[in-house]
Formats: C-alpha cells, structure tokens, sequence
C-alpha cells in the first residue's frame, strides 16, 4: 500500500502539540505558583472565544487578550485547532504563543504567521482566483451529488500529491494548504482536504475535515440530502501523480466501505456524524461521471493556441485551452526540470489560460489533458542563460596573478558581447580574443599590498540588461 500523508508538518516548540495544523504552540506559566482547580467554560464563553481567536488569525493581530473566557489549555488548543480545520483561508499561520496565568486559565495569544501582511494580500487574490477557476467547471443545473464529484474529479487531476518531498522529509509549509493544492497544484492530504472543503462552502454544501492520528491522515465528510458521507481526493489521487488518472475507491462512501479491506481507514475523529448510508457504496461512478459529461458537455473538443514555443530559460508565456464548457483541464510538461505550467484562469465556455515557465535549459512538451479523455501536446524548447560562463563557483588569485575564463553566447546571430565588469578596483578584466560564438577574458589580481583579503564577483551586463553574475574572485 502506498504511504499516507502527513497530518502534522512541525512539532510544538515547547509543551503543547497540536493534533491538526502544523502550527506550533508556546505556554509560558508564571513561575511557582500552585494550580487551582479550573471551572468548566460554558458554552457561550467557548463560542465568544472562538469568534476571538478567529478573527486575530483572520486579521493578522498581534495578539488578542482571553483571559475572560476562562479558557484551560486544552480548551484553548480544542478551539485552534477547530478553526484551523474549519477555515482554508488562514493558510498563512504558522502557529502561536499563548500565557497561563497562575490558576492554569489562558491570558492571552500571540499568532505566528509564516508570510508578512502584503505578502499574505497577493496569496489571498492568487488562491481566490484559483477557486474561480476550480467553480468554473460546475454547471448550474448540477445536482449537490454531481458538484461533489466533480470537485472530487477537478482536484483529483489538477493537484499532484507532493510525493518527492514526502519521501525527503522535506515537504514544504504551502503543501499542507488549500492554497498549495489550489495554486500549486502540490499538497498533501491536509492542503487536499483544506481545498476540498473551501470549494464545498464556496458551494453550500456542508462539509467537515475527518482526521485520524492512527494513519497519520486526513479527509473530508459531506452531508447529502441530510446523510453524512466520506470523500477522500487525496486517497483515490496517485502517488506518484499520474496525470488525467484517478480513482473513486473513496467517493461518498458509507463508513462501512471507508473500513473495509481496501480502503482501511480507521480510528477517525471529527465526523459530525457517523456515515450509516450505504446507498452509494455500489454506485458505478464512472458511469454516473460518463453521464454527466453527456448531460452537460455538448462536445469533447480540445484546442491550443500554441503550435510550439522556444522561450528563455527564466521567460513566461501564456497559452489558451479551449474545451468544452463545464470540463476539467489539466496542462503539465512532461519533464518538469525544465518547465513548468500555472493555471492562470478558467472561464465558463470552457476557456482556459495557462503560464509556463522556462525552468532550465532543455526541450520537453506541454501536455494538455481534459477530463473527457482527449489530450493534445506541443513542443518547448528552453534556452539557457544568454551567456554562459565556464567559471562558476569562487575563484582564489594570487596578488598580480592573471585567470583567462571562457563566456559562450548562447544568443541567435553573430556573436553580441556583454559589458564584462569585477565589482572593485582590486580585480580588472580586459577581452583577450573572440572567436565564433564565444569571448575569451582575462582576470588580473592587483598586485598592491591592500589587494589580499578582498573578495568580488565577475558579472556579464547584456546591452541594457541587468547586470548577472557569473563567479566570484577571492584574492589570497
């Protein structure tokens, strides 16, 4: 069985862990003071503290004062971690300090944010234009059970479990984010069940995070016709990702189906009720999916404005897809080393606006695949830096020594040389030949007394372009 996500990216800092968000915690406790017996907080209270805490995450506070509220520890760390689960939106929190006074009641919270205010703004429009794109698939005559699927369906093609950095430990914060699953298309189950639900409110459908400590995991329930089902993108997704490939092994599925043998999920906590009906577990959902392509889909088609393209490596350029409206489209290179693709928009006729990026010197394609099954390819070359060196890293001089280094032009036509500069007076370059496609310089080390210690980097200034480093120049 392929391994499983995982629920918690860091560990508390100091003495409280939360089960949910990879958020860390800080308790400071006034020193040497008894503990008195704590009150249990009504209702009232634990609701006006959640409205609270929520809106300083919301805000991006600098802190927020509790102490009326009578909250424990652990009733504090219940209500973090419930909003967490319950709002997709504070993808940037990163965790908190809180205070307890000395009769163990929580004073005060510090939030931790992981991105500053400005930053957070853009991620927020970013992540607000990929839900758009992600609603646009969904048709308006479309039943609440055809909208799950086809939720189901769109994330399970567009985002990719981040399996690379999960095998290296090494998965970064955005991955356990809607914002990771919807604009990076890269998450983990966490980011997977986050979008899930955010796309549910955006619908009206009603919708809860189901986590279970046991598998180290996390997905979501949904209430359909007043029955509570499981859903479980991340799960029926592959690992490694396989483009336009998914399953339905975890699509509205009683609890009975989610516990079998083949699902074997266990130990869940957070259903807001258990998942009796099995009236969908038999369901023939590529059939009800097939049907749903014929009810509202008047055609496959699938075109791309783009032949082919030869871009610089570090360049962008923007693609339109045109299918048929209510479609899901997923456009990908096939080498992901050398490019890479962002869905910029989807439109309701079924329009949709890609960006590439040249990532590093090389050719690939840029596959396009609809759900319907069609799929069309063209051709990206990238091209490398405009010049390139055959120094890199430091170069170590002796006062009055003299490097040669080679600068390639990797440009089309006759050769165009760059303005080829040091960043002090201690180290002077000078063109010693020119030959074809590439110029040969020379580096001289000062031979003065101040010369040795100092440190300087050789840069190559294209004809009015920004000035680029090429290696740096220690002399001894």
């Amino acid at each position: 069985m392929k391994k499983r996500p995982i629920v918690s990216a860091l560990l508390a800092a100091v003495l409280l862990t939360s089960s949910w968000s990879p958020a860390a915690f800080a308790a400071t406790i006034p020193a040497a003071a008894p503990q008195s017996v704590v009150q249990q907080v009504s209702i009232s209270n634990l609701d006006q503290a959640k409205d609270a805490i929520h809106q300083a995450l919301s805000n991006m506070s600098e802190s927020v004062q509790l102490g009326q509220y009578g909250l424990t520890e652990q009733e504090f760390s219940d209500l973090y971690d419930a909003i967490l689960r319950e709002d997709p939106w504070l993808f940037y929190v990163e965790g908190c300090t809180f205070h307890v006074n000395r009769s163990g009641i929580v004073v005060d919270m510090i939030p931790r944010n992981t991105y500053d205010p400005a930053t957070v703004q853009t991620m927020r429009e970013e992540l607000t234009q990929s839900m758009q794109a992600a609603l646009s698939c969904i048709d308006p005559n479309m039943t609440a059970t055809e909208k799950v699927v086809q939720v189901h369906n769109y994330l399970a093609l567009t985002c990719a479990y981040d399996y690379e950095n999960y095998q290296t430990d090494t998965i970064p914060r955005s991955s356990y984010t809607a914002y990771g699953a919807l604009v990076s298309r890269r998450a983990v189950c966490q980011g997977y069940s986050l979008a899930f639900e955010l796309l549910m409110q955006q619908l009206g459908i009603p919708c809860a995070i189901v986590e279970s400590d046991p598998m180290n995991h996390a997905w979501n329930a949904v209430q359909l016709d007043g029955t509570w089902y499981h859903v479980d993108v991340t799960w029926d997704d592959s690992a490694p990702d396989r483009p336009g490939r998914y399953s339905v092994d975890m699509l509205l599925t009683s609890d009975m189906k989610a516990g079998n043998n083949q699902n074997q999920h266990r130990n869940w906590e957070h259903m807001p009720s258990p998942a009796y009906s099995t009236i969908l577990d038999n369901m023939d959902w590529r059939q009800f999916i097939s049907q749903m392509e014929t009810k509202y889909r008047s055609n496959t088609a699938l075109t791309v404005d783009t032949s082919s393209y030869t871009c610089k490596k570090g360049s962008t350029y923007v693609f339109k897809v045109n299918a048929s409206p209510n479609q899901i489209v997923v456009a990908r290179p096939v080498d992901s080393n050398v490019a890479r693709v962002k869905l910029l928009r989807a439109e309701t006729d079924g329009s949709y606006y890609f960006q590439l990026e040249g990532l590093q010197q090389g050719n690939t394609e840029i596959e396009i695949i609809a759900e319907s099954g069609r799929s069309t390819r063209f051709p990206l070359t990238v091209q490398g830096d405009l010049y390139q060196s055959d120094t890199t890293g430091q170069l170590t001089l002796n006062p009055g020594q003299t490097y040669y280094f080679k600068l390639t032009y990797n440009g089309s036509g006759p050769l165009v040389l760059p303005y080829v500069s040091s960043g002090n007076g201690i180290v002077g370059v000078k063109l010693a030949k020119t030959s074809g496609n590439y110029a040969i310089y020379a580096v001289t080390a000062a031979a003065t007394a101040n010369a040795s210690g100092t440190q300087t980097y050789i840069y190559a200034t294209p004809n009015g372009g920004t000035p680029v480093p090429q290696f740096s120049v220690r002399v001894a």
